[in-house]
């Protein structure tokens, strides 16, 4: 595990398993979604990350990494806002750093995409960039939170031409928890075959905006959506709910136990993934670079070596203490995903829901024998196993 004792070595190149790096290219954005979990200070809706920080950011991990392929991560505030020669520069410096290193390179970008345009695409396809948006449902509901639908599908339609689209996040919340087969339905009329919902999180700019959801209403969520999958013979998939179902039925934490992300019980904060902010600021991951009530957990600065702070990125992942003598031998264990350090650092309350709505869910397919048998059989059609 990446905790405990360290070498020397490893202290002096604490991004050595780097192998995300997510570029925080600007704080500005042109749409204000009530719920985002992002700073919303004036202050930093003007601010831009230089071009040299980006490249002494890449150049950073490129030198520590023991990793054999990186992937570079453009986010915002919205990142199309910058502009093509900054992506032009930064692409083009990041595969010739890494080609004189011997070390692969991907990218990718989180992005409303309403700004995305014939011309951006044809840039961003030349780099292989690949587009991930958010989009919470048909129109009347994801308007309600973010706005811009139409300018959205456009975006998404235009990207998929261009072969540079990977699919949407849905952000499950107030108005879409009890409506997730209609939600899911959306995207099949689409032509999108698979997203990744999220249960909303009340921080940032949402911490006044958004109302957290009960135990009961997330519990609806994944219900609805497991139902739905199962009743169009999985037309899309959610991954969040398919991996909570297989982990279920294989009774393991992932497929591969070494494996750090979101949906482990330790995640890859800090350790295969960092972020860096527009001033050069490294955190250990974007949820907590983007939100205020996190600056606290600032691991580094890029540029500075000595700067790296262990202990922060220690307290960060710091599990409650009910961890050892709860959530090891809890019945839901392998359903629950042990939550998000940084949603749950200022949203305890949505922590605590999910946490019972996990343990509701793990009875629920408990009960449902046959029906976790259909899912059984899919994942090992798709390889699973």
């Amino acid at each position: 595990m990446a905790f405990g004792k360290v070498s020397t070595s490893t202290q002096r190149s604490p991004w050595r398993q780097v192998n995300e790096l997510h570029l925080h290219v600007t704080a500005a954005c042109n749409l204000c979604c009530r719920y985002c979990y992002a700073d919303a200070s004036a202050g930093r809706r003007a601010q831009e990350m230089p071009e040299e920080i980006a490249r002494t950011a890449i150049d950073e991990v490129l030198d520590q990494t023991i990793a054999s392929v990186i992937q570079i991560i453009f986010h915002g505030g919205e990142p199309l806002l910058r502009s093509d020669d900054f992506y032009d520069e930064i692409c083009t410096y990041a595969l010739e750093a890494s080609g004189k290193r011997g070390i692969g390179i991907t990218f990718g970008m989180q992005t409303n995409l309403t700004l995305l345009t014939e011309a951006r695409a044809l840039l961003l396809a030349k780099y292989r960039v690949k587009l991930g948006t958010s989009l919470d449902g048909p129109q009347p509901i994801h308007d309600m939170y973010r706005g811009a639908y139409w300018d959205v599908v456009r975006g998404i339609e235009i990207a998929r031409c261009h072969e540079i689209f990977c699919g949407p996040i849905v952000v499950v919340h107030r108005y879409n928890f009890d409506h997730m087969p209609e939600v899911l339905e959306n995207f099949r009329t689409l032509g999108i075959a698979q997203v990744h919902c999220n249960v909303g999180a009340a921080v940032g700019r949402g911490a006044a905006r958004l109302q957290p959801l009960s135990a009961h209403e997330i519990f609806t969520a994944l219900c609805g959506t497991f139902e739905y999958m199962l009743a169009t013979n999985f037309a899309v998939i959610d991954t969040k709910v398919l991996m909570m179902v297989e982990r279920e039925i294989f009774q393991r934490h992932s497929r591969d136990q070494a494996l750090l992300n979101c949906s482990t019980p330790f995640c890859h904060a800090g350790i295969t993934l960092i972020a860096v902010d527009v001033d050069g600021s490294v955190f250990p991951c974007g949820c907590a670079s983007s939100n205020a009530a996190l600056m606290p957990f600032k691991i580094g600065q890029i540029g500075k070596a000595s700067s790296f702070d262990r202990d922060r990125l220690h307290q960060f992942h710091m599990k409650p203490h009910t961890y050892e003598t709860e959530c090891t031998i809890c019945r839901a264990q392998f359903v629950c995903y042990h939550g998000c350090p940084a949603f749950d650092a200022t949203d305890q309350k949505t922590a605590s829901s999910i946490c019972e709505s996990n343990r509701m869910f793990h009875d629920y397919l408990q009960a449902r024998s046959s029906d976790l048998q259909s899912y059984r059989t899919f994942l090992i059609e798709k390889g699973v196993t």
